[in-house]
């Protein structure tokens, strides 16, 4: 029986664990973990409108489908 107070625990992954497993992500996953010594002014900004996280996530797909894109544009263009 688990108490309710009690934090469920957190497992971290080492990197090289990681980085050994293929990544569906353009960005390595042990370089997100970098950690900034304070946040970027801008964060704080009032005048930064608030953005549909839905609307990222697509914007980063369609990022990702064009480079697809143009990596295979460039295999075909090297096999010529």
């Amino acid at each position: 029986k688990q108490r309710k107070d009690k934090q469920p625990s957190t497992n971290i992954v080492s990197p090289k664990l990681i980085s050994s497993r293929k990544n569906p992500f353009i960005l390595p996953l042990d370089e997100t973990n970098i950690k900034l010594p304070s946040p970027p002014a801008i964060l704080f900004s009032p005048k930064l409108k608030k953005t549909n996280s839905r609307a990222i996530l697509k914007h980063i797909a369609d990022i990702e489908n064009e480079i697809r894109l143009i990596k295979n544009l460039d295999l075909t263009n090297d096999n010529d």
